[in-house]
C-alpha cells in the first residue's frame, strides 16, 4: 500500500512539472508593445511615449491646503472641520500639519470637555501628522488606532493637496467626503 502511494506521488510530481515546464524559446514582447487587431497580429511600438503621470509631477513651492466640506464637518464631524496644510519648498515638504477647527479652536487643543472621547485629540493628532510625514503617497498612510476616521480623512486630505501642490493651485481644497 505504502509503495502505491509513492509511486502516486512521483507520478503526480512528474505530471505536474511537465504541465508547468515552458518549452517554447520565443522570445517575449517588449513591454512596450501592443497587440493590434489585424489579421497577423503583430507586435506594434507605441507612436509616442506615455506621458509621465500627475503623481510624477513634481511638486512646486508654496503653501497648500485642503479641508473638508462644511457639510461633512456639519454632519460626520461634530462641527470640527479637518484640515491638511503644507508647504513645499525646493520640491519637498517642510511642513505639515493636520488637525481640525471648531469655533477657532484647534480640537488637538480642546479640552476634555470641548471633546469628551478616549483617546483625547492630543493624543493621536500628533500620531497622524507623523504618519502622514513618513508616508510619500497617501496610501502608503498608517491608521493610527483610535482615530481610524480621522486616518481615512487625513489620507484623502493629503491626496487633494498633493494634488494642488503638483499643479501649483495654493486655493483651499474642499474635498467632501
Amino acid at each position: 500500500m505504502k509503495r502505491n502511494i509513492v509511486y502516486l506521488l512521483i507520478a503526480c510530481a512528474l505530471l505536474l512539472s511537465a504541465c508547468t515546464r515552458d518549452t517554447t524559446t520565443q522570445p517575449l514582447p517588449s513591454p512596450t508593445a501592443q497587440i493590434t487587431n489585424t489579421p497577423d497580429a503583430a507586435l506594434t511600438e507605441p507612436e509616442s511615449s506615455p506621458q509621465p503621470a500627475m503623481s510624477d509631477a513634481p511638486l512646486q513651492d508654496g503653501d497648500y491646503t485642503a479641508e473638508v466640506s462644511d457639510a461633512y464637518a456639519a454632519s460626520s464631524g461634530h462641527g470640527w472641520k479637518e484640515y491638511l496644510q503644507i508647504t513645499v519648498k525646493d520640491q519637498q515638504i517642510a511642513s505639515i500639519e493636520y488637525d481640525a477647527l471648531k469655533d477657532g479652536k484647534k480640537k488637538s487643543e480642546a479640552t476634555a470637555e470641548e471633546y469628551p472621547m478616549t483617546p483625547h485629540p492630543s493624543e493621536w493628532i500628533p500620531k497622524i501628522n507623523e504618519a502622514l510625514r513618513a508616508a510619500e503617497m497617501p496610501e502608503a498612510m498608517d491608521t493610527v488606532t483610535g482615530a481610524t476616521m480621522s486616518s481615512n480623512v487625513a489620507r484623502k486630505l493629503y491626496a487633494a493637496v498633493l494634488s494642488a501642490a503638483r499643479e501649483g493651485k495654493t486655493e483651499t481644497v474642499t474635498v467632501d467626503i
